[in-house]
């Protein structure tokens, strides 16, 4: 793990979870901006350090295998303490599923990274995300896409590449025509390795 006064990166290896994790934050909480966790093995569990970083403005948990009920409890946490976050990072963690509450708590945020998980569906509440302006789904099972994601109009960067999205035509799915014409913000579409089996994917001329 390396530190500075407001950067923190723990990587895991064969001794453990660092022990940083779980100490006392108090001493360097007020400094903090930054904190990423790499391949450490959270499961169920979060570092109790985490609500004291009040300055944080980018979290990454990325390869921790964080089980879905540690993710509600971080939108409990993070919600009312990291007010300043802007970069919430929760790429390979084999995610199956994502709290419908919390999200709401995060009104400052501008980068979400659910890439490299198992999500089949996403909650319509992700849409309280006023100014979020990158979305990255890549890389999960998702087949549809809520239609309150349309609400999401600062999106400037939108990423599904590698999912199914073979049922954005049914019933209570978001149509990606409707979404681009929603998001008058959007510069960056990436749709590699979709499947579209039913012309789900077009877009207007």
């Amino acid at each position: 793990s390396s530190s500075s006064s407001s950067s923190i990166s723990s990587y895991g290896n064969r001794l453990g979870t660092p022990a940083c994790l779980w100490m006392n934050a108090a001493a360097w909480a007020s400094k903090l901006t930054s904190l990423g966790v790499h391949g450490v093995q959270l499961g169920g569990c979060l570092p109790p350090c985490i609500p004291q970083l009040t300055r944080l403005t980018c979290l990454r948990l990325h390869g921790c295998s964080l089980q879905p009920r540690a993710a509600a409890a971080l939108l409990r946490q993070v919600g009312p303490s990291c007010q300043a976050l802007q970069v919430l990072g929760l790429a390979g963690n084999e995610l199956w599923q994502l709290p419908e509450k919390g999200w709401e708590g995060l009104t400052g945020l501008k980068e979400l990274d659910l890439s490299h998980n198992s999500l089949a569906v996403l909650p319509g509440s992700l849409s309280s995300l006023s100014v979020l302006t990158e979305l990255r789904l890549n890389h999960n099972q998702l087949s549809r896409l809520p239609q309150e994601l349309a609400a999401l109009s600062s999106v400037v960067l939108f990423d599904a590449s590698h999912n199914w999205l073979s049922g954005l035509r049914a019933a209570g799915s978001a149509s990606l025509a409707g979404l681009a014409a929603a998001w008058p913000c959007l510069r960056s579409l990436a749709l590699a390795n979709t499947s579209d089996k039913h012309g789900s994917l077009e877009l207007p001329l």
